[in-house]
Formats: C-alpha cells, structure tokens, sequence
C-alpha cells in the first residue's frame, strides 16, 4: 500500500489546486490504528515558496490551538521535498455539502440548529483570537477565510472549523497582506477586508454574520454577476432587501442577532465572537429552546446516508431563482460572466431610430457581419480609437460621441465618413437616457456655479439624475443619498478601455484580447478583462470610481454649459455602482482647475463683510475632505474682523493665498459660512 511518511494511504478524498487530500492511517504496536486526514503538496508546487510558508504558517499556528470545536493538526512532515500536514479526520459533512443535500431535498435547516452551528463556531472563534503561544504571548489569530466550506459537522454532531491556511497572526513576519490582494473566499469577506484595510478579529465574525444568513434562507447574500459586483455588495452592505425579501424566516430576534454581526463598522458588531455565541445562547434560552449535538445528529441523519458520494457543491442559487432542489444551480464561478456598466437607460424607455435588434435582424443584407467586425474611429487630428464592437459603436454613435468630422474603418478596411456605410443613416442621436418626463430643474451653469449646483441638490436631498452638456460632450451623474453612484459619458477619452491604457494598467495586445474575448462570449470590457485575469475585481472597482472622480473633474474645464435634473431616475439594474461623496469631489475638482484669478470678481464685491459660520449648515465642514492647512485657513477666514484684513493681515505669500480662496469659495457655496457686513 501507498505511503506518505509514516502513514499508509486509505483512499484519495480530494483534490484541489494546490494540494492533495488523503484518508490515511497511523498504524502503531499491537493494533494500534488512527484515522487521519493528510494535505499533501502537489508535486508542481513543492518549490512554490509563498504556498509552502502559507502551508507551515497552518501547521503551526493550528497546532497551538487545542479546542474541541477547531480540527487538530498533529504534524507537518516533509518526503521526497513534498510537504505534508496531517490532521484530524472528521467522519461528516462541510456545511457547504449540509446546505447542498438542504437545497436538493428542497427543505430548509431549523433555525435552532442553523444557530446551534454559528454559536459553536463563535465559540472555536473566540478561543483563536485569544490564544497565546507556549510563553503565553497573544498570537493575534484572525482566520480570513470563515465560510461555509471551511466548517465541518461530524455525523455525531460535533461542530468544527478547519483550515486556518489563510489566517493571519501578530507574531508572523514578512507576511503583511498587500493592499489590494484579497485572502479568502470573496463572499465571506468584510467590508473592511474586500477593501485592503487593516482588519481585526472582527472581520471574522463579520464573515459568520454572511453564513447565520445563508443557512437560513439558502440564499448567497452578496452573490453578484461577478466578482467585482460582489466587492461592491459587500462593501457597501447591500443587505437591507435581502432581509426584508425573507423576513419569513427571520424572526426579529435573530435579524437582530444578524445585523449586528454584519454591521458594515466594525465598532457597531459584537466586538468578540464571544459575544455573538453568548447572544445565540441568550435568546435560545428565552425561546425556551434547548438544541445539542445530538438533535444535530439526528438531523444530518435524516440528510445524509453515510455512504453516499459527495454532493456538488451547489447549494445557492442566484438571488431571484426559486429553490427548485437542483444541484446543478450556478454558484459564482458557473454564473453568467462580469458585464461591464452599460450607457445608461432609465428602465422601460427606448431610443428612436434604428436600434441594434432591428440592425441584428437584417445582418445578412449588410455590408458587414454584425456580431464578426470590428470597428475603428479616426478622429480630425489623426487619432485612432478602437478596435470595438458593432454594439459600441453604435452606442457611440447614438449617444453623439461621434461626430461629423470622424472617419469609420471595418475590419482594418478604408477610411469613410459614417453616412457612406449607409447602414447608419437614421440612428438617432441622442444624449444618455431617453428624457421619459420633465426635468425638475434645468438651466445654465459656468465654472463657479458648478459646486453650487451640486451642492443644492443635495441640501435638498434629492436623487436622481443630473445631466450637463456642452457642445458635444454629455455625461449623465446619478446621485443617491449624498453619493455619487453612477457617471456616464460620451466622450471618447473617458471609456474604460482608453482611461486603463492611457494609465499603463493594461497594454493595447490586452485589450485586443478582451474586445475580442467581449465579442465573442457577449460580456462587457470590464468582465471580459476579470475573466482574462489582466485586472482584479477589486482593483477595477477602485479604478471605476478614481474613473468616475475623472470624468467630474473634466467638467471643470468647461467655461460653460446647460444642465437637467431629473428627480427620481437611478441607472439601469445592469449597471455596477459605485459610492463617491460629491463633497470630498468638489474639494478635489477645485484644487485641481481653479487658480486665484478665477476668484476676483466672486470677492470683488465682499471684500470689506466678514465670515461667519452658519449653525444648521445642512452640509457638514468634515464631510468636504479638506486637510489640515485649509481647515486652518477657514479658520483664518472667520476669525479676521473682514475678508479683506484676513488677506491683507493674516496670509503669507501667493499659495496661501490660492488655498485660502478656494476653500472659503467652497465653504460659501456649500453654506458651511456666509457674508454678513459688521
């Protein structure tokens, strides 16, 4: 029989990317025979050094940890410079598998046994992040990767958590987590986590909070379209729908239990897992419910006979699928791929003209092949754009981004003017969404009056969608609760492949790849650049919104322009949406495209009033995101008996002087000061 070390293999019970997994026994005197499980290194990862460290970093913080809710680890060996873990064997079921057998059955877990489980995980949790080393030093231990694959039931109805692979301790040098690289299983992760912060032992329980609500509605939580979307969700804690939709299920005391343990600050969860184990204990004894590992055995009992072939692990369908008890539903990584924002259309509004269906329907009398050919646009100056999509282009084309003076190529062919193509003549040009209704308000702006603009909108707390034009430029920023959540644009030098080339983040050979993996799978650029893995999830969210920040500072360049506010119209459900404070914006915008003359006459008139704060200023002084020097210097604005004393008295040199206007012009359009003459 197979060896490895001093263990005689069993069987082979898995396998991953990285490693093996194997039923083996230790064999000693006299009969003696011990079941355990051994990890095994494959053979093309033996000198893959960051698996090996993250390998013995498991071994030996496990071994330090002796509950009888964690799986044990009894040694790291090495044979044939193969390294290996052996560790407890737990005769049962993961809870990934428990929730498949759930969905299958088409029947849900108990609530009690649903909270029987997180507690006695709380419980391993909260010995992990205190443990203390063999000179009862503090480790730290935080285990990054609480998810349902990672807890495993015995068919006697013992609760383990297992594979502290990605945990990370105090003690670990040289081990520090990158910004942006994201360790553990994206839909179990924290807010703080997904966005590359520091995290705490709290990030754990946060995880938990994701699994106390999967259980028990079998349901993913933050499952989006793709990985990006599901960042996004968890980032943002977009869970209020999701519990309203099943408050069926979840009784007010244990949605209080919930929304603590997923409380998007820190601060505002239970602070240890302790303290989530004790409040499951607490309200289980008011209901007067008593559930032990033995219901749990009679119920995985019900669930599973205990030779049956592993069940796919596919319990959670996608969010609006009913439970149908099929084990082929998709989860993340067989749902359709990432689609990359589309222009925006308020929902069940259409252009005029020619649209693309009509276009599709008629591709055998066109001089091209509709889903085959690739575009190009030369501009007046001799600037190539593309190649790009029979879809874009047309969305180009409707929303005005290209103009008269533009030249078309098809398949890399001659150069023509649009209207020699014949095929779009009629399309309708028209700026961002069909306008359904009214504008609630609409007019002028120039550059000084574009923080004031926005800055009434949201005193008045309004959403919706603002669009400003200029000439033929065209963007369309959609606001919810203080925040910017979606821009769109027409302008050429704005879209999502031009912006990441134009930074160096990806090559032109990689958008090629992506325009043409985009053209034939039917995904968006930016889907089609996560599946290609050129760009990570995470990092092509914080590029969106740096994007998004971009395209509200070129409208700073304006001299001047029209603007529409449509109350009440948010993008497209197919859209990624982002969170930007319109504040902190403006504060960025002005620093960027104003200098000391553009404020002459917005002073002229007030030079001998003095500054004063306003009490009830609906926009608060730390939401603009000033630092330190501008805070200082608003400070000199409303301490000097006028405006003119502070400039003449209390400033030192021409700098100053420019940061001290812009952020008094921003404080008086923001209505954090005003005038008032003494």
């Amino acid at each position: 029989m197979k060896r490895i070390g001093k263990y005689t293999i069993i069987e082979k019970i898995g396998a991953g990317g990285m490693a093996e997994i194997y039923k083996a026994a230790l064999k000693g005197a006299g009969g003696f025979e011990k079941v355990v499980v051994l990890k095994k290194v494959l053979p093309g990862y033996a000198n893959n050094e960051s698996f090996i460290r993250m390998l013995m970093q498991e071994a030996k913080l496990t071994s330090l940890l002796h509950h009888p809710n964690i799986v044990q680890i009894y040694e790291l060996g090495e044979e044939d410079h193969q390294y290996y873990i052996a560790m407890e064997y737990v005769h049962g079921k993961d809870l990934l598998k428990i929730l498949s057998q759930c969905a299958k059955a088409k029947r849900r877990l108990p609530n009690e046994a649903v909270l029987f489980i997180v507690a006695e995980v709380a419980a391993a949790l909260d010995y992990a992040h205190q443990a203390t080393d063999l000179r009862g030093q503090h480790l730290g231990i935080i285990h990054r990767d609480v998810s349902p694959s990672n807890i495993i039931m015995s068919y006697d109805g013992n609760v383990k958590i297992m594979d502290f692979g990605v945990a990370k301790a105090k003690t670990q040098s040289g081990d520090k987590t990158r910004v942006g690289v994201l360790k553990g299983k994206i839909g179990y992760m924290s807010p703080e986590q997904v966005m590359g912060k520091e995290i705490d032992r709290r990030s754990d329980i946060f995880s938990l909070g994701v699994i106390l609500y999967e259980a028990i509605v079998l349901k993913r939580l933050f499952l989006g379209k793709a990985d990006l979307e599901t960042l996004l969700n968890i980032r943002d804690v977009r869970i209020d729908k999701k519990i309203e939709r099943y408050k069926e299920l979840i009784p007010d005391p244990i949605e209080k239990l919930m929304r603590t343990a997923l409380a998007k600050n820190p601060d505002e969860r239970y602070q240890t897992a302790g303290a989530l184990r004790d409040a499951i204990y607490d309200f289980l004894f008011d209901q007067k419910i008593k559930y032990t590992s033995t219901d749990l055995k009679a119920l995985l009992g019900e669930l599973f006979d205990q030779e049956d072939p592993l069940i796919p692990e596919t319990f959670l369908q996608e969010e609006d699928e009913e439970l149908t008890g099929s084990t082929s539903a998709p989860t993340q990584a067989d749902t359709a791929e990432p689609r990359e924002p589309s222009i925006a259309r308020p929902i069940g509004t259409s252009g005029s003209g020619i649209r693309l269906s009509d276009l599709k329907a008629q591709s055998g009398t066109l001089p091209f092949d509709v889903n085959g050919a690739k575009f190009q646009v030369k501009g007046p100056n001799g600037e190539v754009f593309g190649p790009i999509s029979f879809e874009n282009l047309m969305k180009m084309m409707k929303a005005g981004a290209i103009s008269d003076e533009e030249l078309i190529s098809v398949d890399e062919g001659s150069w023509k003017e649009p209207r020699d193509l014949g095929v779009f003549q009629g399309v309708d040009q028209v700026s961002g969404p069909v306008e359904a209704k009214p504008p609630l308000y609409q007019g002028e702006f120039t550059r000084l009056t574009i923080p004031r603009l926005l800055f009434n909108i949201l005193k008045n707390r309004l959403s919706g969608r603002l669009l400003v034009k200029q000439r033929v430029a065209s963007k369309n920023i959609y606001l919810k609760n203080n925040r910017i959540t979606h821009v769109t644009s027409n302008l050429k030098p704005e879209l999502l492949g031009v912006s990441l080339l134009k930074r160096g983040i990806i090559s032109q050979k990689q958008i090629d790849e992506a325009v043409e993996y985009s053209r034939t799978r039917g995904v968006k650029l930016g889907g089609a650049l996560i599946a290609l893995k050129y760009i990570r999830p995470y990092e092509l969210s914080r590029l969106m919104e740096l994007f998004t920040i971009e395209k509200i500072e070129e409208i700073f360049t304006w001299q001047k322009g029209e603007y529409r506010f449509y109350d009440q119209e948010y993008p497209p459900e197919d859209v990624i949406l982002i969170s930007v404070e319109v504040p902190a914006v403006l504060t960025g915008s002005v620093r960027k495209s104003f200098h000391p003359e553009d404020f002459k006459t917005y002073f002229k008139e007030r030079i001998h009033r003095s500054v004063v704060r306003m009490a009830n200023a609906r926009i608060k002084l730390e939401e603009m995101g000033f630092n330190p020097r501008e805070t200082k210097l608003l400070g000199v604005a409303t301490s000097a008996r006028t405006l003119g004393e502070a400039l003449q008295t209390r400033l030192k040199g021409d700098e100053e002087m420019q940061v001290f206007f812009r952020t008094l012009f921003l404080c008086l359009e923001a209505g954090i000061v005003n005038f008032q003459a003494r």
